[in-house]
């Protein structure tokens, strides 16, 4: 392969796939240490680590040469807008968790919280995918 071509699976695995496993090691850990049941806070905090996660991986998309050389005017606003629709998923996590009176952990009530973490790493991800294929060939 030559040195010039971006490997997407490669890509991915570096950018997004790493830091979600090692968040998943985190929550693990933090799920065996923990005394007593796990509540529904526990799950809230880890949707909110998979925004956090999405934000985090932004900054590798707009450092890319290849991308800002085709996008230059526009990839600050490209990333402004990956950024700022992730911190809306995770104010609506945060507003959940005021407003959340059962913290019982169950199927129910974990499972929008758990949307909203994914669909921001599935946004972050489709934004890296769209990046080096539709515009880098």
């Amino acid at each position: 392969m030559p040195t010039n071509e971006v490997w997407m699976p490669g890509l991915l695995l570096a950018h997004m796939a790493t830091p979600f496993l090692a968040g998943l090691v985190v929550l693990t850990m933090t799920a065996i240490a923990k005394d007593g049941d796990l509540k529904w806070a526990e799950a809230n905090d880890a949707a909110l680590d998979l925004v956090i996660l999405s934000i985090g991986a932004t900054g590798p998309l707009l450092l890319d040469d290849r991308f800002r050389k085709n996008f230059s005017p526009y990839i600050a606003v490209f990333g402004i807008m990956l950024v700022l629709v992730n911190l809306l998923l995770a104010g609506a996590l945060v507003a959940r968790r005021k407003q959340r009176k059962d913290l019982s952990i169950t199927f129910g009530n974990v499972l929008f919280d758990f949307v909203l973490g994914i669909a921001s790493v599935v946004m972050t991800t489709w934004a890296f995918y769209f990046a080096y294929t539709s515009v880098g060939g």
